[in-house]
């Protein structure tokens, strides 16, 4: 099951540098990502809230751009499955709109396209640097998708007055994951003496390799022989992945990478 949407603002996003003189504007757009699963041919609207946090008018233009292009997708170009439906706009000091989109799954589309819908926000003559804010929008083809993963290492450092794990997954399918969790450190009798919970990180992307971190404040291992865990959730496919426990041994540099 997939979340449609996520409710996550985003704020002052790439400042584009367009001349001399520098402004900067402020504008929120909620939600900060949106999920569409479509069959090959349909359509859908999504539709986004801008709100205008400037103390002056601001005009926004509303537009697409490529993000993550799987191979599969080269061919397929961001503009031509996503567009806005509104017009540049002006909006008054702590104005909102709803801004609509139209997305269209083209019938040769594989896996799942990843794109933006962008705002440009300018604050009229005179000024030269302009604030470009993007949404992700992602759209799983339905009957496509392929979800599969490979956790390549989970690595243990110890060395400083904490400590630090991380989970190093390698996207092998071709829809995003977005992945969060904790890692478990425990005795050779299986008693725990540690669980760090992992920070959400940024998405994986099919054919990429990323890392999920974690940070145990105050809290040091003493070089000996553990197990380890890692249970992580994907939080917009619902997908749960268990690594099992691996034994590994924690040297004098207090330092272990589990394969």
């Amino acid at each position: 099951m997939v979340k449609l949407s996520h409710l996550r603002s985003l704020f002052i996003g790439i400042l584009l540098l367009e001349g001399g003189v520098c402004w900067v504007s402020s504008f929120q757009v909620l939600p900060g990502y949106q999920i569409i699963p479509l069959k090959r041919g349909e359509s859908a609207e999504i539709h986004l809230t801008v709100t205008n946090t400037e103390d002056k008018d601001l005009k926004i233009v509303p537009s697409s751009k490529d993000w993550f292009t799987h191979p599969q997708n080269q061919s397929i170009k961001t503009e031509d499955w996503l567009k806005a439906k509104e017009e540049p706009f002006i909006l008054k000091p702590g104005e909102n709109r709803v801004v609509t989109y139209q997305v269209q799954a083209p019938k040769k589309a594989v896996g799942e396209l990843m794109g933006m819908a962008t705002f440009l926000g300018d604050g009229g003559e005179g000024e030269d640097i302009h604030l470009r804010l993007s949404v992700a929008v992602y759209v799983p083809i339905k009957g496509t998708e392929k979800y599969e993963y490979i956790i390549r290492s989970i690595s243990i450092d110890s060395s400083q007055d904490a400590l630090i794990a991380s989970v190093e997954v390698e996207n092998k399918g071709n829809v995003h994951m977005r992945l969060t969790g904790y890692v478990e450190v425990l005795l050779e009798d299986k008693s725990r003496v540690a669980s760090i919970s992992l920070d959400r990180n940024k998405p994986v992307y099919p054919t990429r390799t990323e890392a999920c971190f974690g940070r145990l404040e105050q809290f040091k291992l003493s070089p000996g022989t553990y197990y380890v865990s890692a249970s992580l959730v994907d939080i917009d496919w619902e997908a749960k992945i268990e690594t099992g426990q691996k034994k590994f041994t924690l040297g004098v540099d207090w330092k272990a990478v589990i394969e």
